[in-house]
């Protein structure tokens, strides 16, 4: 987004500038105002420089102070995936589905898995 704002700044700010660089053109065509025209033409020129390169100082230092931020979420998404890869390897194959959805797990799957004592009641 920072770099965004920028590039649409320094887009308005050249071509306020060529903007003003085309009347100072016309007025070169006279003989009077040529040396006006060339002093006006250098003073923006070098003004609107020095502005982009505020705005550009800008971004930059708001691209280092966001450098540790980006570096400390790697490190906490690399955690993130280190603890879910443990928890898949101590779920042994919690990775696809069951072959038989109604089927209850086996006692391979561990837990404490017990069959019901008696056939559940209908009008329960």
């Amino acid at each position: 987004m920072a770099v965004g704002v920028v590039r649409e700044t320094v887009r308005d700010l050249i071509a306020d500038l060529v903007g003003r660089l085309v009347v100072w053109a016309a007025e070169a065509l006279t003989i009077i105002g040529a040396p006006a025209a060339a002093a006006h033409a250098a003073a923006a020129a070098a003004k609107w420089a020095a502005r982009i390169a505020q705005i550009i100082k800008q971004l930059v230092r708001t691209l280092q102070n966001l450098m540790p931020l980006l570096r400390r979420l790697g490190e906490l998404f690399g955690q993130i995936r280190k603890k879910m890869d443990d928890l898949r390897a101590k779920g042994g194959g919690g990775d696809k589905p069951p072959d038989d959805p109604n089927k209850p797990p086996d006692s391979t799957g561990g837990g404490d898995h017990t069959q019901p004592s008696r056939d559940p009641d209908p009008n329960a």
